[in-house]
């Protein structure tokens, strides 16, 4: 017969585990909802945009007299926000990064300086807990890991063909990269190893970073400033111009059901974005 102790922490730990199937569903549901909003929208028929809030502004800085004045990759782990600023060389270069707690407009950290040559997009691979920087120009295969808490390189690694951006995909398990000279993309297993390549018809625009979620695939572009939106077989699903002038779009990420766009002008400038239907009364 069980004691009236043990039957209490029998008690005590069925409560939890129903607490924690509540905050998951609770969760699920949040997620889902978000997605279908998309999903919905896409499917409206109706002319659709991004609207933009101005969220950070923050002028080029010159550390150890060198002058940090181009937005390249960025990125998120989901609690921060993570921007390369670079000195602009095209061989030599030199990058920064800055870190953001989201929902603050000023750093708490700020790495010395980094040899990431163009440092055009990032990504956050939270099983390994590094971000992972694209070279880009001059060495297209190249990735380095850093460490997200110290901002320092960790790693490098070669890949099996040239690209200008990437997005790690934790459910899918998989890397979604921009493949470089034009807007094909292909998927990358943990290993790096090719799985899957798609043949799209070009925008004519350029590429920027890329960013993916359960449903979507989204690529920024610039000269028009556009999202352009994939699904997971490769189909593109739509064009959808930034309501952002002035700037140009570097890179893309989201964190709690909110998008998110670095852009380069006169320094650092992200703003946060969100899918709605175009206000065609005053046109």
């Amino acid at each position: 017969m069980q004691s009236v102790s043990t039957r209490k922490r029998w008690l005590i730990c069925a409560l939890i585990c129903v607490l924690i199937l509540a905050i998951f569903c609770s969760c699920t549901d949040k997620r889902q909802k978000e997605e279908s909003e998309i999903t919905k929208l896409l499917a409206s028929g109706a002319e659709l945009e991004y609207g933009a809030i101005k969220l950070i502004s923050l002028n080029a800085e010159r550390i150890g007299g060198t002058l940090y004045k181009q937005m390249q990759g960025g990125c998120t782990d989901g609690k921060y926000m993570y921007f390369a600023m670079n000195d602009t060389l095209s061989t030599d270069s030199l990058t920064v990064i800055y870190r953001f707690p989201i929902g603050q407009s000023s750093p708490d950290l700020i790495s010395e300086p980094l040899r990431l040559d163009h440092a055009n997009d990032m990504t956050y691979h939270e099983g390994i807990g590094r971000i992972i920087v694209v070279h880009n120009a001059p060495n297209r295969t190249m990735i380095s890991f850093l460490n997200p808490e110290t901002l320092t390189v960790v790693g490098t690694a070669t890949l099996p063909l040239e690209i200008f951006s990437m997005q790690y995909n934790a459910r899918r398990k998989l890397y979604v990269v921009g493949i470089s000279g034009g807007q094909d993309f292909a998927f990358l297993d943990e290993n790096f190893h090719m799985l899957r390549k798609f043949e799209v018809e070009s925008t004519g625009y350029t590429t920027q970073g890329v960013d993916a979620d359960d449903e979507y695939i989204y690529f920024v572009q610039y000269n028009l400033n556009v999202v352009v939106i994939y699904d997971w077989e490769g189909k593109r699903q739509a064009i959808i111009p930034l309501a952002i002038s002035m700037n140009e779009p570097e890179n893309i990420f989201h964190a709690d059901g909110l998008f998110y766009v670095g852009c380069a002008k006169n320094g650092l400038n992200c703003f946060g974005i969100y899918l709605r239907k175009k206000d065609l009364s005053s046109t």
